[in-house]
């Protein structure tokens, strides 16, 4: 896949979590800890992102 391609799905991803999180969050405020489960999320899409070493 072109790398500009995956920017452009994890961008789509990034904001289709975070919608996801904005709903459960209104839904039921104190059982989700929207901040934590961001974070987690974005730090595991960034490592996908990340250069692989060329062989």
């Amino acid at each position: 896949m072109p790398r500009s391609m995956a920017s452009t799905c994890a961008a789509w991803t990034i904001i289709a979590v975070m919608d996801g999180l904005q709903v459960q969050w209104l839904l039921d405020p104190a059982a989700v800890d929207m901040r934590s489960a961001f974070r987690t999320f974005l730090d595991s899409c960034l490592r996908g992102l990340a250069p692989r070493p060329s062989r």
